[in-house]
């Protein structure tokens, strides 16, 4: 298990802070970067809402994409872990 300690969301989780715990849990940094994009129209979505910004709903057309990007953001992190797990089975 991993403790809660090891890896620090900080305030908003930006392309770097996810990088850095991608690090500190063992991948490669740089594992993620092609999602920098995504990762950022998320936070600045999730900003215009925290910071009062963006009350009303949104369209169909900006939800789909917003769920676009977050499905992207997690079949890309389960691919980086399933395939350092089948590495490190095989090195087993």
């Amino acid at each position: 298990m991993i403790p809660d300690r090891a890896v620090d969301m900080e305030s908003n989780l930006t392309p770097t802070v996810f990088s850095k715990n991608l690090f500190k849990l063992g991948f490669k940094h740089d594992a993620f970067e092609e999602y920098d994009g995504d990762i950022n129209k998320l936070l600045e979505f999730r900003n215009k809402i925290g910071h009062g910004e963006m009350r009303a709903g949104i369209s169909q057309k900006r939800y789909e994409e917003l769920r676009t990007s977050v499905d992207k953001i997690m079949s890309g992190l389960t691919i980086i872990v399933m395939r350092s797990l089948e590495r490190s089975v095989h090195r087993a």
